[in-house]
């Protein structure tokens, strides 16, 4: 009988593999969420107090969590897209979403190599603008949701961080090819 376990598609002529498979991360992500949570909101325990928080966070706004959260993690994969767009130089049909069945994670996937530094902008990008954004502005305006939300949209981007942690002796000039099952990318380093 014959192996018959899927694999990693190889790295294309001129390209080395700097991934990792999406069920490897689950771990490491679980464990970077619960600071990356925890982080946007000490302004807001500062400024306002710890009881403040826990008395409006969750006062009669379990929908608008759900709903927020929801509409913030299409949105972070939006936000990819744009970044990777105007940085990378990529036209839209170049990018893809879904959702990796193994692990029910939403990507977005850009099927065009990119300059490191613009995959880099695009990989953070979400984690600003949907998360620590909202977190601050929430803080900002003592709006106790709102800061939460922001808060569980910086610790989403958890997978972004680790992908720029794999990448993070790669050249700004270096080309990257997203991986198209992994978390990471190929590589393709300047001459």
């Amino acid at each position: 009988m014959t192996d018959t376990a899927p694999t990693a598609p190889l790295p294309p002529p001129g390209y080395r593999d700097l991934s990792i498979p999406l069920t490897d991360i689950t771990l490491k992500a679980t464990l970077g969420t619960i600071p990356l949570i925890v982080l946007p909101l000490v302004p807001y325990w500062l400024i306002y107090g710890w009881d403040a928080f826990w008395s409006n966070a969750f006062d009669d706004s379990w929908l608008f969590f759900l709903g927020a959260v929801i509409l913030g993690i299409i949105a972070h994969e939006g936000v990819h897209a744009i970044g990777w767009k105007f940085a990378g130089g990529l036209a839209w049909s170049d990018l893809s979403f879904g959702i990796d069945k193994k692990t029910g994670s939403p990507y977005c996937h850009a099927k065009a190599p990119m300059k490191a530094s613009a995959y880099r902008l695009g990989a953070v990008l979400p984690s600003i603008v949907t998360g620590l954004l909202p977190a601050l502005i929430g803080t900002a305006v003592a709006n106790a949701p709102l800061t939460f939300v922001g808060a569980v949209l910086f610790s989403a981007a958890v997978g972004d961080f680790l992908i720029l942690w794999i990448i993070r002796d790669v050249q700004p000039d270096a080309l990257l090819l997203d991986h198209p099952k992994n978390a990471g990318c190929y590589v393709k380093d300047a001459a």
